[in-house]
């Protein structure tokens, strides 16, 4: 989300829509179960997640009081989405986000697009409310991503918090579970501030012959290099 402005700036509706939208409906309901919910932005195959991250629980009364104490009065909120390429039934997601957020009441203005040009206004920091994207393929190391969602300089860092930089950092300097600790406090403060709504972990889908020996890789690319029929 961009924080920086408009109601997004207020961080009570930015919990709402945490608490609005219902993960199952697009893990179960949508995906059939080929993804699970997400709890943080490192997927639990990469080196920084941790089980003590808490995401942001489906829970509508919820959103709506805070909506209530907030003052929300039903104004648009931009949501771009792409229609084709990373995101597999990306217009679909984005249609079942929209109808959690009005059941709440929070109203959102979809804005559709070809992969292409909704990634140069992710880069562009163009997006000026909610806006649906990926990290993919997995980098099994959660540094590079941090940088990205965290840092000043980041893509995708609409928040431009210098506590979420400072700890971006921090992590490079220790090692271990002080490492891992590092990530847990930055994520959890995240999910605390809103600034982005985990979704789920898409699994890979794939089917491959009984005689095929091949062990799929844990960052979700495809390598073939040392795979043999027997």
């Amino acid at each position: 989300m961009n924080s920086t402005s408009g109601v997004l700036a207020d961080a009570r509706i930015r919990e709402a829509i945490g608490h609005a939208i219902d993960q199952e409906a697009i893990t179960e309901g949508l995906l059939n179960g080929l993804a699970e919910p997400a709890s943080a932005m490192l997927a639990p195959a990469v080196e920084g997640y941790s089980d003590d991250v808490a995401g942001p629980e489906f829970d509508p009364e919820r959103a709506r009081e805070l909506l209530a104490e907030a003052g929300y009065a039903g104004e648009p909120i931009p949501f771009d989405y792409a229609t084709d390429g990373r995101i597999p039934l990306s217009s679909e997601v984005a249609q079942t986000i929209q109808a959690s957020l009005a059941d709440v009441g929070i109203v959102v203005d979809l804005r559709g697009a070809d992969q292409q040009a909704h990634t140069l206004k992710v880069r562009g920091r163009e997006m000026q409310g909610i806006y649906l994207n990926t990290w993919a393929p997995s980098t099994v190391d959660g540094d590079l991503p941090l940088t990205d969602f965290y840092e000043p300089a980041g893509n995708n860092n609409y928040a431009q918090d210098p506590v979420t930089a400072e700890l971006a950092a921090e992590q490079r300097g220790v090692t271990g579970q002080d490492r891992l600790d590092v990530f847990a406090e930055l994520l959890n403060y995240s999910n605390e501030q809103g600034y982005f709504v985990p979704l789920y972990v898409p699994m890979n889908n794939y089917a491959a012959d009984p005689d095929l020996d091949w062990t799929p890789r844990a960052d979700g690319l495809f390598d073939f290099s040392r795979t043999v029929f027997e």
